[in-house]
């Protein structure tokens, strides 16, 4: 008997359309000296903060696009290196359950 657990996958409650996709890794680094502001317009998401930093996350359309090997930060605070089809591609509001920290100092 196969058991096949499937969970919800929510759209963006934001009606933010995201259209810029970073391309390779050097992009992707020059994201997290980028200001929270910039990064959500972008289409990013904050998933926490204190007070040294925010963890945001990626937008769900660039999943095809960040370089395998990249180390990301998942939503559990665990630091993986992310490799397609590998790495989960699960979304809620439109984001994946994973992205980086971006100092406050930015």
């Amino acid at each position: 008997m196969e058991i096949t657990v499937m969970t919800p996958q929510f759209d963006r409650v934001d009606g933010k359309v995201v259209l810029a996709r970073p391309q390779g890794l050097e992009q992707f680094l020059a994201l997290k000296k980028m200001s929270v502001t910039d990064l959500k317009a972008l289409g990013c998401g904050v998933w926490t903060e204190n007070d040294k930093c925010h963890h945001m996350l990626y937008p769900e359309e660039w999943y095809d696009n960040i370089p395998n090997g990249l180390e990301v930060v998942m939503i559990s605070d665990r630091i993986a290196k992310f490799e397609h089809g590998v790495t989960d591609n699960d979304t809620r509001y439109g984001m994946l359950a994973y992205g980086f920290l971006v100092p406050k100092d930015v």
